[in-house]
Order: C-alpha cells, then structure tokens, then sequence
C-alpha cells in the first residue's frame, strides 16, 4: 500500500468507514460510531519520526476522540498504524508540551513503539505474510500440503521450534 502524507487521513477515513471534515476542527475524520479521529502521520526512520507535528490543545470539548498515527517508509508506504483512545493519552500524560525559543506553542504526541504495539491496527509485514499465504494457497499442490500439515500438527505429531 503506498501513500502520500496528505492522503494518510483518507486511509483512516476508509479504515473505519468515516467522513472527512473541513480544517475548522481539531480532528480529520469522523466514524459512524461518533468517533472524532485526528491523524498524524511521520515519514522515514530519522530521529523525529516518533513524534507528531503540533497539536494546539489536547483537552476541552473541540478535542478529537481519537489518535490515528500514520507512519510512512522512506518510499511513502504505510509501515504501520496506531489507533489511540484520547482521553487514555490525555490520563496518561502522554501529551508533552512543545516549545519553540523558550515559549509554549503547542502538544506533541511521541510514540514508544513497545508500549504501544497493542495499539497497531495495520502492521505491513503482517499483511505481506498473510498476502504470501494467500498467494501460495492458489496452487492446489500447496494448498493441500498445508492442509496435512495442519491436521499432523492437530493430531499432536508437530515439534515445537525456537523462532530464529
């Protein structure tokens, strides 16, 4: 999947079936279930690309309910996507105040990709793995040397391998 940086909110828009809203709010998208989803999106593997460009204020009613952050390979192919609860990032103090010569402008986000794998909703590697399966699957050969294997490791007859 490639993409543009200015395009990343349309690939949330479509992710969960939202509509795009105009550059008066806080936020670029909105969900069926109400969700108002803000979207931040770093390019490349450069010491900032953990971090979201400014964000006025992350508290108060005009606030989105959302964090959709976008991380985009060198060639401008989605890498990965977070989806954040806000109100757990705001609980969290995860929001950090950004200063520009000593004076409060805004808040930025910085992601810490441990902690928050458990909110990846699009990881590329696993989607090209699943992608492959798929692909192998098409040979009727391949297909049915998967199935046996699947039935001799629910039998019990597999061994159990260390990843490399």
């Amino acid at each position: 999947m490639s993409t543009s940086v200015g395009s990343a909110k349309y690939i949330g828009k479509t992710l969960f079936g939202g509509s795009l809203v105009g550059d008066r709010h806080e936020h670029d998208f909105e969900t069926p279930a109400g969700w108002r989803v803000s979207v931040k999106t770093r390019k490349g593997w450069g010491k900032g690309w953990k971090q979201t460009s400014p964000i006025p204020t992350y508290d108060g009613e005009q606030c989105p309910t959302h964090l959709l952050f976008v991380h985009l390979d060198d060639h401008y192919a989605i890498d990965r996507i977070w989806l954040f609860c806000w109100k757990e990032l705001v609980t969290a103090k995860r929001f950090k105040a950004h200063k520009v010569r000593g004076m409060h402008r805004s808040y930025v986000f910085r992601l810490a990709e441990n902690q928050d794998a458990p909110n990846i909703v699009y990881q590329r590697s696993t989607i090209r793995g699943i992608s492959e399966t798929n692909h192998l699957l098409k040979s009727p050969c391949n297909a049915e040397r998967l199935g046996a294997a699947i039935k001799e490791l629910d039998a019990g007859c597999g061994n159990e391998r260390k990843l490399v």
